[in-house]
This record gives structure tokens, sequence and C-alpha cells, in this order.
């Protein structure tokens, strides 16, 4: 079937106006927002509207706007001296590596801080904070701020006014926000789709924008991706060390699964 270019849409819409004004038009009884050729021309009117902001959208300046707004300063994550990070009880010395507190019986971690190179004593959840100052200060946020532009930038060059967030949940740790918005699809130049970016932009996120195959309407991908959503969230809960079984985290997650 024969797809009327532009400039076909054009007339035909002038031919309807012009006939319209002198008799009525081909079907005087239909609404001018009802003919074809009104139709065919606003349907023409909302694509163009689409590329155009697709082409519009600088992922590099909303990516950049986006980190602007992430702290990751390297804030002293930690005890120094030997007191217990969960309950505050002074230890009879400082361990060397991990042990339990002996009055909460919580595991304590000990790291190297990245903000001075002290060792210092952590809790589970202080780990990940650790682990994502230390990404940082290696130079590897700039490498993953680097390749999450260049991929939006395909996005936007393959003219798609949709695409998908594979929020890598894969990596050892998983914002919930992150599990949540996996598989998420949306539209460029959308608040979501900025919601997304902000995801993807997290330092350490190993996620990635991911083009849509085929009809966005009968994606066998949405099932595949829920399918992981749950399988995901189960494992970490499963995982969750004792000092965070209870934590908001875990409730979230608690409710993700049902």
């Amino acid at each position: 079937m024969h797809e009327p270019d532009q400039d076909e849409i054009i007339r035909a819409l002038s031919e309807e106006l012009v006939a319209r004004a002198r008799d009525g038009g081909q079907n005087p009884g239909v609404p001018f927002e009802e003919t074809t050729a009104f139709k065919q021309f606003v349907a023409s009117t909302q694509a163009q509207t689409v590329a155009d902001t697709v082409a519009q959208v600088d992922y590099d300046l909303v990516i950049d706007e986006i980190v602007a707004e992430i702290p990751n300063g390297l804030i002293p994550i930690g005890n120094v001296e030997a007191v217990c990070p969960y309950c505050g009880k002074s230890l009879k010395k400082k361990p060397l590596k991990k042990t339990k507190c002996p009055a909460c019986r919580n595991e304590i971690q000990v790291m190297r801080r990245p903000a001075d190179g002290l060792r210092v004593l952590v809790t589970d959840e202080q780990v990940e904070d650790l682990e994502i100052q230390a990404f940082v200060e290696a130079g590897e946020y700039d490498k993953q701020i680097w390749l999450l532009k260049e991929r939006m930038k395909k996005i936007r060059a393959s003219g798609e006014q949709f695409w998908r967030c594979d929020a890598g949940i894969d990596a050892q740790v998983v914002p919930y926000e992150a599990l949540c918005m996996h598989g998420k699809v949306v539209a460029v130049g959308s608040p979501e789709e900025l919601e997304v970016l902000t995801i993807l932009s997290a330092p350490g996120c190993i996620g990635m924008p991911v083009q849509i195959q085929g009809d966005r309407g009968f994606d066998p991908m949405d099932e595949i991706y829920a399918s992981q959503r749950y399988e995901r969230a189960l494992e970490i809960l499963q995982c969750l060390p004792k000092s965070r079984k209870n934590s908001e985290y875990a409730q979230k997650l608690r409710r993700m699964l049902g």
C-alpha cells in the first residue's frame, strides 16, 4: 500500500479545503477533522515533531547536568578508632580483618578508605559506599559516563522514538531504583527518560540503553526483563547480611517480590 509523502499530504489537504470552500468537499457530512486528508496531515506533523525532538536532545548536556547533581566527593566513612560501626561499643582492640562485634554480633568490615588511606571499621552498607568512592577515585566513573554518552548518541542517531533501559542488575551493588527500571521502555525527551538516565549515571552502574527491535507493542523482551527483575531481587534478598535483613532496602525488595 502506497504511503503518501509530505507533498502529497499537503496537496490532498489543500484540495479538500478548496473543495469545501466551493461546494462542501467530497463528503460534506463528515467534519473536516474526520477527513482522511486532515488525519494524514496530523499524523505526519506529529511524526515530524517526534523526529525533531529526537534530533534536538543533547545527551552530553543532559548527562552532565545529572552528574553535577550526584554527590561524589570523598567523604570520610567509617571508624578509625576501635569502635563498632553498628552499635558504637568500644572494642578491646582494633581488628585487622572482618570480625563480629562482641556486643551486637554484627560483622565488622575492615577496609582502607580512599579519602585518606586509613584502615577503618565499617558496616556492610558502608562497604558499598567505600567501593563507589574507590571507583570514582580510580577514574572509572569518568569512563562510565563517557560510554553512556556514546551509547545515547547512537540512540539519537538511530532516530528511534523509544529505547529500553538495561539497568545492569547483575552488578554487585544494585540500587532498588535500578531494579525497578530494569527493562523499562522510555520515550526520547520524556521525564521518564531523565529518570532512567539518572539511574544509569549513578557511580558504578553497569547498565546501558538498549535499542528496541521490532514492534514495541509486542516485544517478548518485556517478560524476560520482568523475570530478571524478580530473580535478581530474590537473590539479593537471600544474600543480604544479617545487619541488613530488616533494612528499608530489604523491605522494598520483599514488596517487589510480593
